[in-house]
């Protein structure tokens, strides 16, 4: 492949443009390492050397840097490093690396976002700006259940709470007792289906 252009881009920093090969951004220093100047021909040993030890490099590092920064999604870690003028191939390596190491995971991002959110979004709401981040409906969906899980989970557990307060267990309490904490539980917001999982009481007996 051949470098048809050397540009300067900012202080001693270049887009190198290359017939037959993505433009990658170099600094000067490397430039003139690799010997970099219009109508030179790159061998594929040293196009690959350039990418392996500068590009890639460059770009894992960017990505960590990011990533410890702020927690993102794929997408918005990929529109990141677009931006930066990382190569295709390059960018998948650097996605591929960094979910090596668990640092990107959509499903972890969303079951997070969606705890953050769930006091002042709608679940639909949340959906909306989760399909922006570009997380998958199939992520979505699985990440909206596990938190639905885990809130009925401490659903359940608040409602043994409150019946333990009254009574070592709900079959310690008269019939009359049991329907007065049920209707205090429910005025207080606790779905009606959790309360009867803790009560063991049938439609009629509410």
């Amino acid at each position: 492949m051949t470098v048809t252009e050397v540009e300067e881009i900012g202080k001693h920093k270049f887009r190198i443009h290359m017939e037959g090969a993505e433009n990658i951004i170099l600094y000067q220093a490397e430039v003139e390492r690799y010997r970099l100047k219009a109508g030179e021909v790159i061998s594929p040993a040293l196009y690959e050397e350039m990418i392996e030890n500068t590009v890639l490099r460059r770009a894992r590092q960017k990505a960590l840097a990011l990533l410890k920064y702020m927690e993102r999604t794929e997408y918005e870690l990929t529109c990141r490093l677009v931006s930066e003028e990382y190569p295709r191939e390059v960018i998948r390596r650097t996605l591929d690396y960094v979910r090596s190491f668990h640092y990107l995971d959509d499903l972890r991002y969303s079951e997070a976002f969606i705890r953050t959110k769930s006091h002042t979004k709608s679940a639909r709401q949340i959906q909306a700006l989760l399909k922006q981040k570009g997380v998958s409906e199939e992520v979505i969906a699985e990440a909206m259940m596990q938190q639905e899980e885990s809130e009925e989970s401490a659903e359940l557990e608040a409602i043994r709470l409150a019946v333990r307060r009254k009574a070592a267990h709900v079959h310690d309490l008269t019939r009359e007792e049991r329907v007065k904490l049920c209707a205090s539980l429910y005025r207080n917001g606790f779905r009606m289906e959790n309360i009867r999982k803790v009560f063991h009481l049938y439609e009629d007996d509410m």
